[in-house]
């Protein structure tokens, strides 16, 4: 059984969790109580995307030591893959009070309520988390989204930028405090941040729509066309390039462009109001 334990951590080690849960099985069969080997099976399942199975062997090693915070924990993770937030917030705080000192209980359990639009709760583990871990780029990360979903976005700005600063390669830290200089009408600052996202992967049409957009706001509508453009031409389909398209065009006077991208917006999703709208709006100036 040793040496199957032994296999099953080099498989983890190489990130081929299919073979360390065939063998943490075998292992098993020689001794089905085993709560150390119920457990890393039961995340080697959640990391292989088989949470239900995930949860039946966490589950099955609490009732064998209900005492063990990364069980709750790791329980809370299959459940949060499956979407079940509300029971996975459970399973956190179960694991947050045998354990309290724990980052990444706290990152998590904040994680799951963000999910459920529980901004300040979302808020006050993701500060737990880095009072006990204050170099926690993902606790950062989480709280300055938390900070965008209540509107606060002078505290988002305070939590992506200590992102960029512990991170400086990080291109999703540029592109949120971009955003969130958006947001707070900073359109300047908002292309500094897409440009440097920008840098670090060129062919992100988000970073692009998103400085397109700024630029647009600027009346930097020629650039803000070329960034759109670019956007179109990795993706084709994406409705939201053609809309802001559709507004750099009117910005620069083109009735004719605009209202041909903001159909083409509303052709490839219909469901936003925005776009039908936008059509009214154009269509009556002509």
């Amino acid at each position: 059984m040793e040496d199957l334990i032994r296999k099953a951590a080099d498989y983890f080690q190489a990130s081929r969790f299919e073979e360390a849960t065939r063998a943490l099985s075998e292992a098993l069969k020689a001794d089905p109580d085993n709560v150390e080997i119920l457990l890393n099976r039961g995340v080697a399942l959640g990391l292989l995307g088989n949470y239900d199975e995930a949860i039946v062997d966490l589950t099955r090693a609490i009732g064998l030591d209900p005492g063990e915070a990364a069980l709750y924990e790791n329980r809370g993770n299959a459940l949060a893959g499956k979407g079940d937030f509300v029971r996975a917030v459970e399973d956190y705080t179960k694991a947050a009070d045998i354990d309290p000192d724990s980052a990444t209980i706290f990152l998590n359990r904040g994680i799951a309520r963000y999910r459920l639009n529980q901004s300040a709760a979302a808020i006050a583990d993701f500060t737990r988390a880095l009072e006990i871990q204050p170099d926690m780029v993902e606790a950062h990360r989480y709280r300055g989204a938390a900070h965008s979903q209540s509107g606060n976005t002078a505290d988002a700005l305070e939590d992506f930028s200590a992102v960029v600063r512990l991170a400086p390669d990080d291109e999703a830290g540029y592109f949120n405090r971009g955003a969130a200089r958006f947001a707070g009408q900073d359109y300047a600052g908002a292309v500094d941040d897409f440009t440097r996202c920008l840098n670090r992967h060129p062919d992100y049409p988000d970073a692009l729509i998103m400085r397109g957009a700024a630029r647009t706001q600027m009346d930097d509508v020629q650039a803000a066309v070329d960034d759109l453009s670019a956007a179109i031409k990795i993706d084709g389909k994406n409705a939201e390039a053609f809309y802001q398209r559709s507004l750099a065009w009117h910005a620069q006077g083109n009735l004719l462009q605009a209202l041909s991208d903001v159909r083409r917006a509303q052709a490839e999703n219909p469901q936003d109001r925005r776009y039908a709208q936008w059509i009214e709006f154009l269509e009556g100036k002509r």
